[in-house]
C-alpha cells in the first residue's frame, strides 16, 4: 500500500509541475525494486501521467540488486524503459521525480536541539524499563 501512495503522490507532484509532457521517474537505493513496481501499478490509473513518463531510472551500484530490480520491473526492461545509474549526476537533464525512501532510511542522521545551555545532539538512550532519550552533554 505504501508504494501505491507514493505513486499517487508522484502524480500529484507531476501535476504541481504543470503536467510536463515528459517526466522521468527515478529512485535512489531501490533495493529489490518493489517500491517502484508498486508506484507504477498505482500510477497506471492516471493515463496522462503514464504517457508523460518517458523512462524509469534507478540509482544503484550493486550488480546483485540490479538483478533483483530487473526481475521486479521486467515489463520496463522489455520496453527499453529501465535505466541504471551510479550517480545522480548521470540522470537525464529533464524533469525528474525522485523517490528515495530506503536510501534516506539508511543515511546516518544527527539531530540537534536547543537547550537552555546551548545546542546539544539528541541521542537515543534505552534504559531499564524502556525509558530513554536525552542530549549529549545536557539534561533530558
Amino acid at each position: 500500500a505504501f508504494g501505491e501512495l507514493v505513486g499517487v503522490r508522484c502524480v500529484a507532484a507531476w501535476e504541481a509541475l504543470g503536467r510536463p509532457a515528459r517526466v522521468r521517474l527515478a529512485e535512489a537505493g531501490p533495493g529489490r525494486g518493489t517500491l517502484m513496481a508498486d508506484l507504477l501499478r498505482a500510477s497506471a490509473a492516471f493515463p496522462a501521467f503514464r504517457e508523460a513518463v518517458c523512462g524509469v531510472h534507478l540509482l544503484e551500484v550493486s550488480p546483485f540488486n540490479r538483478a533483483s530490480q530487473r526481475s521486479a520491473l521486467e515489463p520496463l526492461v522489455a520496453a527499453g524503459q529501465l535505466h541504471w545509474h551510479a550517480a545522480v549526476s548521470e540522470l537525464p537533464q529533464e524533469p525528474v521525480l525522485l523517490v528515495a525512501h530506503e536510501f534516506l532510511d539508511a543515511l546516518p542522521v544527527h539531530q540537534f536541539v536547543r537547550t537552555r545551555v546551548g545546542w546539544r545532539e539528541k541521542l537515543v538512550d534505552l534504559r531499564a524499563g524502556g525509558e530513554g532519550g536525552g542530549e549529549a552533554g545536557g539534561e533530558a
